[in-house]
């Protein structure tokens, strides 16, 4: 017991997520005060930044009425739930949808305002609260959710 102990006092304790450095335009994703970022000034769609939770819903295949949510806040019926997480050294985003239709969309990765992103590769989001997990090593300081459409043939997809 006691040389367990020893042993957990000398690991390291993990760091807090912080973006990488790559100037102001990291620290004007920081959440003060919460706004979602509909990128008016880049390309449509809801910029989810590393440390956030928003619900939302779909009008028009865009994110629409983007509400800042906490961790553990379940979407109301018709309404998508999405976070982003750096954990373990790779970054999490759980979207969980409580919409009656299955969702495909696109998810690009953002490094600064206003960036387009780059494409990822996300799965469909199928209905009735279930949460579709997306995974990427290391950190990733935001992701732009866009172009959703009805998986009308309700098959699963990961593109």
């Amino acid at each position: 017991m006691k040389i367990a102990a020893i042993v957990f006092l000398l690991l390291p304790a993990a760091a807090p997520y912080s973006p990488p450095s790559g100037g102001a335009a990291f620290s004007e994703y920081r959440c003060q005060p919460c706004q979602p970022d509909l990128l008016q000034s880049g390309p449509p769609g809801l910029v989810v930044r590393a440390g956030e939770s928003w619900i939302f819903t779909v009008k028009d295949g865009l994110p629409a009425d983007a509400r800042p949510a906490a961790r553990n806040d379940k979407p109301a019926k018709g309404e998508i739930f999405v976070t982003l997480e750096f954990e373990g050294g790779a970054s999490v985003m759980a979207v969980t949808s409580n919409d009656e239709v299955w969702w495909n969309y696109r998810a690009f990765i953002v490094s600064k305002p206003g960036h387009k992103g780059n494409r990822t590769s996300v799965c469909t989001l199928m209905n009735g609260e279930r949460t579709a997990i997306e995974r990427w090593p290391g950190p990733v300081p935001a992701i732009r959710l866009a172009d959703f459409s009805f998986a009308s043939d309700r098959q699963l997809r990961c593109e």
